[in-house]
């Protein structure tokens, strides 16, 4: 298996493409680990993970990275800041 692009996979398409990201959208969700998962991750089945569906936009609304990323429950933590009125 591959690892990771050093860069970022952002970068990396910007810098080969030419176009770059104006908007992201991320989606998360929760759900039981797969076996290969729970065992890359090192968890015992049944376990809950976060899996987050990362898509960046260029400059003509079209996709430009669409990444996924699989987290165990025992060290997810999400924070949103929003104003409140």
């Amino acid at each position: 298996m591959r690892g990771p692009i050093s860069e970022g996979t952002t970068h990396y398409v910007r810098r080969q493409t030419g176009r770059f990201p104006v908007e992201g959208v991320d989606v998360t969700t929760v759900r039981l680990a797969a076996e290969e998962e729970a065992h890359l991750l090192e968890v015992e089945r049944p376990a809950a993970v976060a899996v987050m569906l990362h898509t960046a936009y260029d400059q003509e609304n079209r996709p430009l990275v669409c990444e996924e990323g699989v987290t165990p429950s025992h060290v997810f933590e999400q924070i949103d800041n929003y104003p409140m009125q």
